[in-house]
C-alpha cells in the first residue's frame, strides 16, 4: 500500500508540474485596447462639367438637301436633343439674330430667343450670356444702326444652365472678314461652376467657311485674333474651353491651320485628331468616346456620314478644345437606327458634340 501511495503521489506531483509549465507558456486572449481600423473612406464623387457645341443651322439657310427641313420643323428636335444632354454650358452657332422668317414680323423672336424660350418651356432654366441682338443704341434691330458696343455676336451665342453655372462677365469679338463677307464672331464668358466654386473661361468661335487660299488666310487671321482674345480677357489663366465651329478639318489643305494654332497656344484635343489620317494621337485626353467615328458635318444625309472603323475619330469642323484638365467622356450626339440612319427629323447639318470635363 505504501508503495502504491508513493507512486500516486509522485505522479500527481509530475502532473501538477506539467500544468504549471503549460500555464506559463500558453497566452489566453485579452480584451483589446487597440481601436479597430477605420473603414476606408469612399472617394469624393467627381464634380464634372458638361460642355457642348451645336451649330443649329440658321433659320434663313436654304441648302435644298432632300432631308433638310425649316427651323419651324427642326426646332423641336433641336430642343429635345439639347435637353437629352443637359449641358452646363452650350455654345451655339448660326442661331440667327434676325426675326424668324416664319410669319415674318420685326416683333417676332429671333432664332436664339425662340430656342431659349422653347428649351426653358421644358422645365430647365437656361440663360444666354448676352441677349443683345446688335451692337446698336437700339440693339433690337440693325436697321439705321447707331453703333454702340453691346457684346452682341449675331448667331454665335453661349447658353448656360443657371442651376449649375453662374456668369461672372462676358463679351464678344467681331472677327476679321473679307470685303463684302458676312460678320463672324467669337463670344466669350468667364463662368463659375456652382458645385465647386471654380471659375473657368469659355469661348465660342465661328470662323469663316470656304476652302480657297483667301479664306485659308482669313481663318488664320481670325484664329490669331481668337488667341489674342483669350490672353486679353483671361489674364489670370483660368482653365479654358474653346467650343465652336472652326470651319476647318484634319483633311484641310495646306493645313488645319486654326486647329494647329490653337494647339500650339496650349489647348488640347480630347479626340486626338491626326492630320490627314484616321489615327488617334497619343495626346488624346478623352477617357471614353461615344460615336466619335461619326463625321461632325452630316449635310442632312439620312445615312449619317461616318468611318467604317469605329475606333477612329471622324472628320470635324466643330471642336471642343481645353487647357490641361481631365476629360471623362466625349459624345457626338445623334439618334441613329441599327443601320446608322438618322431617326426622325434631322436637327441640323452639324451633329452636336459634347464633353464631360473636370475643372482643375
Amino acid at each position: 500500500m505504501s508503495s502504491t501511495f508513493g507512486m500516486s503521489a509522485r505522479l500527481s506531483a509530475v502532473l501538477a508540474t506539467l500544468c504549471l509549465a503549460l500555464a506559463a507558456t500558453v497566452t489566453f486572449p485579452q480584451a483589446s485596447t487597440t481601436p479597430a481600423a477605420a473603414a476606408p473612406v469612399a472617394a469624393a464623387p467627381v464634380k464634372k462639367l458638361r460642355v457642348a457645341s451645336f451649330n443649329v443651322y440658321c433659320d434663313y439657310c436654304i441648302g435644298g438637301a432632300p432631308n433638310e427641313r425649316p427651323w419651324s420643323v427642326r426646332r423641336g428636335t433641336v430642343v429635345s436633343q439639347i435637353k437629352s444632354q443637359m449641358p452646363d454650358v452650350l455654345s451655339l452657332q448660326e442661331a440667327n439674330a434676325a426675326p424668324l422668317r416664319e410669319n415674318y414680323s420685326p416683333k417676332n423672336p429671333v432664332q436664339y430667343e425662340d430656342l431659349l424660350k422653347r428649351l426653358n418651356a421644358t422645365g430647365v432654366k437656361y440663360a444666354l450670356t448676352n441677349m443683345h441682338r446688335n451692337d446698336c443704341v437700339n440693339s433690337t434691330t440693325g436697321w439705321k444702326c447707331v453703333y454702340k458696343y453691346r457684346g452682341a455676336s449675331k448667331g454665335t451665342r453661349i447658353a448656360y444652365n443657371t442651376k449649375t453655372v453662374s456668369m461672372v462677365n462676358q463679351g464678344a469679338l467681331k472677327l476679321a472678314k473679307t470685303t463684302g463677307g458676312d460678320d463672324r464672331y467669337a463670344a466669350w464668358a468667364t463662368l463659375r461652376q456652382r458645385s465647386t466654386g471654380k471659375r473657368f473661361f469659355f469661348v465660342d468661335p465661328h470662323l469663316s467657311p470656304h476652302s480657297n487660299a483667301k479664306f485659308y488666310a482669313l481663318r488664320t487671321k481670325q484664329t490669331q485674333q481668337l488667341i489674342a482674345l483669350i490672353k486679353a480677357k483671361n489674364p489670370g489663366k483660368l482653365p479654358t474651353i474653346v467650343a465652336g465651329d472652326l470651319n476647318s478639318t484634319k483633311w484641310a489643305r495646306p493645313a488645319n491651320k486654326p486647329y494647329d494654332l490653337l494647339i500650339e497656344s496650349g489647348l488640347r484635343d480630347p479626340l486626338g485628331a491626326v492630320y490627314r489620317t484616321n489615327k488617334v494621337s497619343t495626346k488624346a485626353t478623352s477617357e471614353k468616346r461615344i460615336r466619335a467615328y461619326l463625321h461632325n458635318y452630316n449635310g442632312f444625309n439620312r445615312k449619317a456620314p461616318a468611318l467604317a472603323d469605329h475606333k477612329s475619330p471622324g472628320s470635324y469642323t466643330d471642336y471642343i478644345l481645353t487647357t490641361k484638365m481631365r476629360v471623362l467622356e466625349w459624345e457626338t450626339v445623334a439618334k441613329l437606327d441599327a443601320k446608322g440612319n438618322f431617326v426622325g427629323v434631322i436637327p441640323s447639318d452639324h451633329n452636336m458634340i459634347r464633353a464631360d470635363v473636370v475643372l482643375p
